[in-house]
């Protein structure tokens, strides 16, 4: 496995960031690209879409942040069906995709709550999970309750355990209003399918709208193997308390065992010290120095370094913010190219940044 990483083109009003995760058989592509709102989207997304097309792409997974609420996503959705999120600050639409040229790659039909794309890689089976939103007509508690219990159907329908779902995002409308609902919706539905003893996911919550008007759109990963009884495996925050120590049911970061590579997952991380508490709620600067040092020191406890990352995003309540993670990546031999930074609420009022990404290294032969 080799990482590699590049800038394209497609139009001068179409950049994009490509990073290629390569295998002897396949490859996995991460694009990003920030497009202006003055551009035609739907224009922008056939665009997208026939590079997509002529490099023999197909799509696994992605987001798109920064549509304007009430903005009609269903055109954008048949040319490229993604997670569409709202938020009318912005001023571009902030667009991820994972694709693969790999040729059978699997669309599961599990109904219009939920979208699983599915594909072999060696022996593994990887699962792309995305489209989920809850019946509207119920609170917030009800809400986050019913998407989790869709996720449960989608996986069971398929045969995918539980010990491989390796990893959810969840976006919540106005997240400050009810993220204590959340997290009792969460942990009561963990709670009733032993969730804690088989793997807590790690996991991102990001306050955004999205196109449904639901409370939130819910989004996974999983991952089966013939044989093995336990593929991915929680790795614990050198520097912070697990998050169920403050009633939040996710994990840090996990990692993935897979034949040809390892790939750690590290939830979205923000400024908490090691007993739950936020560090330096007036200082953005000092927010985005504290949380690169807990995402770098699970990077370095499993033997990663920032260059085996492939994929990430950063949020900012204030996206003016965004300059200072560029200035401490630049300081810290950090190519920030390769992140999406976007807008999106963290679910405290004085946390002021948050960061997820994947890394993956090659398995060492023993």
């Amino acid at each position: 496995m080799k990482i590699s990483r590049e800038k394209k083109i497609i139009e001068k009003n179409i950049i994009i960031t490509q990073v290629r995760e390569e295998y002897y058989e396949h490859s996995f592509y991460y694009i990003n690209s920030n497009i202006t709102k003055k551009e035609n989207i739907l224009a922008v997304f056939s665009k997208i879409k026939s590079w997509l097309d002529i490099n023999n792409l197909t799509l696994l997974t992605g987001f798109v942040f920064g549509l304007d609420p009430g903005m009609e996503c269903g055109p954008l959705h048949d040319i490229l069906p993604l997670v569409y999120l709202s938020d009318n600050m912005m001023l571009t639409y902030d667009i991820q995709l994972t694709c693969t040229d790999k040729k059978n790659m699997e669309t599961m039909e599990t109904g219009e709550k939920c979208n699983i794309r599915s594909m072999n890689h060696y022996d593994s089976r990887l699962h792309y999970i995305s489209g989920i939103q809850p019946n509207i007509s119920s609170d917030g508690y009800a809400q986050t309750y019913d998407a989790f219990m869709t996720l449960k159907t989608c996986l069971e329908k398929n045969h995918i355990d539980y010990k491989g779902l390796a990893r959810t995002w969840l976006y919540l409308d106005n997240i400050l209003d009810w993220y204590d609902k959340f997290n009792l919706a969460r942990s009561d539905f963990f709670n009733e399918e032993d969730i804690y003893n088989k793997l807590i996911p790690a996991s991102t919550g990001i306050g955004l709208g999205n196109h449904c008007g639901s409370c939130l759109s819910l989004s996974a990963f999983a991952v089966s193997e013939k044989g093995r009884d336990r593929v991915v495996r929680v790795i614990e925050s050198p520097m912070q308390c697990p998050a169920q120590d403050y009633k939040s049911s996710f994990s840090r970061a996990v990692e993935i065992d897979m034949q040809k590579s390892k790939k750690l997952m590290i939830s979205g991380t923000a400024s908490i010290d090691s007993e739950g508490h936020t560090l330096y709620p007036d200082s953005v600067i000092k927010q985005v120095d504290h949380t690169m040092k807990v995402v770098n020191a699970i990077l370095e406890k499993d033997g990663y370094l920032w260059d085996n990352t492939v994929r990430g995003i950063a949020y900012f309540p204030d996206l003016e913010n965004a300059r200072y993670f560029i200035d401490y990546c630049s300081k810290n031999n950090i190519d920030s190219s390769y992140f999406l930074l976007t807008a999106g609420t963290v679910c405290r009022k004085d946390l002021l940044f948050e960061l997820e990404l994947d890394a993956v290294k090659n398995v060492r032969s023993e």
